[in-house]
């Protein structure tokens, strides 16, 4: 940030939270794989920190409006025939937000993609379509006015190329 006549400069420690996950895969032969994964984030470890400062009150907002454990759920599919794989995918982000509103939901993502392998190359491309289900209440309160559903939908390709060295 500058000000004025100054450059004004604000260093600080934010720690993320802390996750655990576990993945299990089943590898059908040399067909390809049908995997499971979960992790849990601990949102208590956030923390917001620097010298001289006082983050008191974020703290107290962190305490107070993340939940302690959130959940991520993924499950996937790759079926292979000699150098194409087929790949599709799901997950379930859970909101970390305590005191989440009715209706209020969690992130949903499906993927559908596609990669070829050609020697020491490998070209990948993926549709992702991404659901996020929020409500923001613009005036808590007031009984009379009704929250507000926001319904975002993002829907991306991504692709890739890589370059194996052995």
């Amino acid at each position: 940030y500058k000000g004025k006549d100054e450059e004004l400069k604000f260093n600080y420690e934010l720690k993320t939270p802390s996750s655990l996950g576990v993945s299990v895969a089943y590898i059908v032969g040399k067909k390809g794989f049908i995997s499971f994964d979960y992790r849990l984030r601990n949102y208590s470890d956030v923390r917001l920190s620097a010298e001289n400062e006082d983050f008191t009150d974020e703290q107290e907002y962190f305490s107070n409006n993340l939940k302690q454990w959130v959940g991520d759920l993924g499950l996937g599919l790759e079926l292979r025939n000699e150098a194409l794989s087929l790949r599709s995918g799901f997950r379930y982000h859970e909101l970390p937000y305590r005191n989440s509103i009715e209706g209020e939901s969690a992130t949903l993502q499906w993927s559908l993609g596609a990669g070829y392998a050609y020697r020491n190359l490998t070209f990948n491309i993926a549709y992702v379509i991404r659901n996020d289900n929020s409500i923001y209440d613009y005036y808590p309160q007031y009984k009379e006015v009704d929250a507000t559903k926001i319904i975002t939908r993002h829907r991306y390709f991504i692709a890739s190329v890589n370059l194996l060295f052995n």
